[in-house]
């Protein structure tokens, strides 16, 4: 019974977290429509032109139907504070798929969109933003050059599928009000976008490849394009609940791991009472095989009840997910065990329990009939250490921990550097385990008989002691550790060593509005900090061979986090700047500095230098030649070092920098920080600076910190959530093992 409690309960944590990613899965799929709002869109940071957009839309099926949608960041004043938002700019025909739920209009129509946002020029507004700007519906807000009033507020959007975590409530408006507003500038920030609906039951991965080739074809810069499928849109939503659930899983390993050590002695026991019989049935000609097979059979049927009471506790435990993690989860999304995970449970419950006792099993090889002869039956009296066998029968459960944790982490060197400190964990808690088994018998003739009786015991059933001290440290260790990493974790984010954090973080600064902006700020006693340029471009060639790969969508389940992680960076754009000196926040580690001055009439590429770790995932070295794409012109780069960076100073940091002297004549905007604000002067210098400078977006960096605190803290409740599962199971094992303890020493 103990030994499918046992296994039943490591085996739970498992089975909740598949059932949760698969209903995640299920969810988005089910709703990716929703989320983007089409089947398919075409995007760019500038208006694609008519004549481009009738020949992109030449490879649509017909009939199709199409809408604008235009959005990007900006900020907000009210009359006591200011926000950064997202404007969102629509027609009447937006959402083809999903609603727009208001709090008085309901749910929205094309005659709702075109009344309301673009003939009367109202605007729909988050809940949060009229919170935080104190202000109700009929209130007028005032969105770069133009006074906009307040006409309902947002309760669902296709873009609040997933909770965009209040860094940047949504604010809806028509298309032709937000041209008005005068925020739009050639090197804004902004998202244009055109959504398109197609006819049902077409193959949207052939149509995104067919539009991309044409795409290629017309302006030899595909990248200046994206071509987004309703799929792509609901990957990215999921992939922080993804990378969260696998870390989950790996606590669930633990659990898992902790259940297999008490299933293992406790089959050891058993096995041991069951030796007798075994030598019967060899006496009487049956063969040594086929005592194997019964008790394989036994261990399969055990292991298949235990999956099934492990289903029975999921149930109790798959609904708390959801509340621990319902700041992640989209609107409307339901739990539910799936036909996957039970086929999962029943193989690892099956499967894995003849594979957490093989080297337990290896004990029948030394059954013999003759041993009926003695008057105790108990193979491996005489075993006197490893054999290869012994060492052998341990591979395949080593294996299987490595595949789980692969499979668990979706990561070759996450899983495998899991396993390997979790073997070094239990290498070190085994020696101190021996060692206090070991130490016990040094204090074996101390006057008090029970404590010397307790002693002796422990002493003498050093497997046991053993056993129980790995089951309860191992759990605690896990307890103690989260808040540790915790803590860790929120100094480094709030208090970053050697460094102060900035009050304000501002960027879509112009190149006209520099001097205004020092002035200004000046005025106020206050300073413009690292003020950095900031150009957009992508990657077309490293070493004269193509760079961006495009993955077929069919493959993305077989990918790991590390091949995700390289393919997005090499597709998506990238932010390049440059600067005459490294900033105090990051230093070389590899390589000599940039050369202060570029030779235009040389031969030789410009210097550029690369975040360590940027460069490690794209498999980028120094000495690597790359071809940028720089708002449409190739220019050449060679990199010359790496730096590390300190991303945790919330200072203006790239993963790419040129050498000056290279990209001053390309497009630019400029991202700086503002220090020494308190609270007050923050929001002072906020409502001062967005009327002022209406088109420039600022992060509060203290609200932003303390946002991701609240974030941080939910997922480190999810993670004790299973951290405490763990120390059950191990609390569990521990009662196993001392009752069958007790009851040994009764009979």
């Amino acid at each position: 019974i103990f030994f499918i409690l046992n296994l039943s309960l490591g085996l739970a944590g498992f089975i909740a977290l598949d059932s949760f990613q698969v209903s995640v899965d299920r969810h988005l799929k089910r709703n990716s429509k929703s989320i983007l709002g089409a089947d398919i869109s075409i995007s760019s940071r500038q208006p694609v032109p008519d004549l481009t957009l009738q020949k992109l839309e030449s490879e649509l099926p017909k009939p199709w139907k199409a809408t604008r949608k235009i959005n990007f960041m900006t900020m907000v004043a009210g009359v006591q504070t200011s926000k950064l938002i997202q404007l969102v700019g629509i027609e009447g025909d937006f959402p083809f798929y999903g609603e727009i739920i208001l709090e008085n209009q309901k749910s929205v129509t094309k005659k709702v969109v075109e009344e309301e946002l673009i003939n009367k020029g109202k605007i729909w507004v988050s809940p949060e933003l009229l919170i935080t700007l104190n202000n109700k519906i009929g209130d007028t807000i005032k969105l770069g050059n133009t006074q906009f009033k307040i006409g309902d507020v947002l309760l669902q959007d296709p873009a609040s599928a997933f909770n965009t975590f209040g860094v940047a409530p949504r604010v809806y408006v028509g298309i032709p009000q937000v041209k008005q507003t005068g925020l739009i500038t050639n090197k804004s920030r902004v998202n244009f976008e055109k959504l398109y609906k197609l006819p049902e039951n077409i193959n949207i991965q052939k149509i995104e490849d067919d539009v991309e080739n044409k795409a290629r074809l017309i302006t030899n810069r595909v990248e200046r394009i994206r071509i987004r499928t309703h799929e792509d849109a609901s990957e990215g939503l999921g992939r922080l609940l993804n990378y969260l659930n696998d870390y989950l899983g790996l606590i669930a390993l633990i659990a898992l791991f902790l259940a297999s050590i008490g299933a293992a002695y406790l089959f050891r026991s058993f096995l041991q009472t069951r030796f007798r019989e075994m030598a019967v049935l060899m006496s009487l000609g049956a063969y040594r095989r086929e005592t194997f097979q019964v008790v394989l059979w036994q261990l399969a049927l055990m292991g298949t009840i235990a999956s099934l009471l492990a289903i029975l506790f999921s149930f109790v435990l798959l609904p708390a997910l959801p509340l621990v993690l319902e700041e992640f989860l989209p609107r409307g999304f339901e739990t539910n065990i799936r036909i996957r995970s039970l086929f999962l449970a029943v193989m690892i419950g099956s499967i894995g329990s003849i594979v957490f006792c093989l080297p337990v099993l290896q004990n029948i090889r030394k059954v013999q009939p003759l041993s009926l002869f003695n008057a105790h039956v108990e193979a491996g009296k005489n075993f006197k250490g490893l054999s290869f066998m012994n060492l052998l029968s341990y591979l395949p459960l080593l294996m299987t921990y490595w595949f789980l944790g692969v499979w668990q982490s979706k990561s070759y060197l996450v899983g495998t550097l899991f396993i390997a400190l979790l073997l070094a964990c239990i290498f070190v808690l085994g020696i101190i385990g021996l060692g206090m088994v070991k130490f016990t018998e040094i204090f074996g003739n101390i006057k008090s008989p029970f404590v010397r009786l307790a002693l002796k015991n422990l002493s003498r059933n050093r497997l046991s002691a053993v056993s129980c001290f790995m089951a309860i440290s191992i759990g605690t260790l896990l307890i103690n550790l989260v808040p540790q990493i915790q803590q860790g974790l929120l100094e480094e984010i709030s208090k970053p060593k050697n460094f102060k954090l900035p009050s304000l973080f501002l960027f879509d600064i112009q190149p006209e509005q520099i001097e205004l902006l020092k002035n200004t700020l000046a005025e106020n006693k206050h300073s413009l900090d690292m003020l950095s340029p900031m150009v957009r471009g992508r990657f077309m060639e490293v070493n004269g061979e193509q760079f961006t790969i495009k993955n077929d969508d069919s493959n993305q389940q077989m990918l790991t986090r590390e091949e995700e992680r390289r393919s997005r960076f090499r597709a998506r754009g990238l932010n390049i700047s440059y600067r005459s000196e490294m900033s105090n926040s990051e230093n070389i580690v590899k390589g000599p500095p940039l050369s202060k001055t570029y030779n235009e009439d040389g031969d030789q590429p410009a210097e550029i230098s690369l975040e360590e770790r940027f460069a490690a995932r794209l498999g980028l070295a120094i000495g690597d030649e790359i071809l940028f794409d720089i708002q449409g012109i190739p220019i050449l780069g060679k990199v010359v070092n790496l730096r590390k960076v300190k991303w945790n100073s919330f200072q203006p940091n790239f993963f790419i920098l040129f050498q000056t002297g290279v990209l001053e004549d390309a497009p630019s905007s400029y991202i700086g920080s503002v220090s020494g604000l308190d609270e007050k002067s923050r929001i002072a210098m906020q409502i001062k600076l967005t009327k002022i400078f209406p088109n420039i977006s600022m992060i509060d960096v203290t609200q932003l910190v303390g946002r991701v605190i609240e974030i941080t803290d939910q997922m480190v409740i999810a993670i004790k959530l299973m951290a405490y599962l763990s120390i059950l199971v191990g609390m569990v094992v521990v009662f196993s093992i001392a009752r069958y303890e007790v009851q040994r020493r009764y009979r």
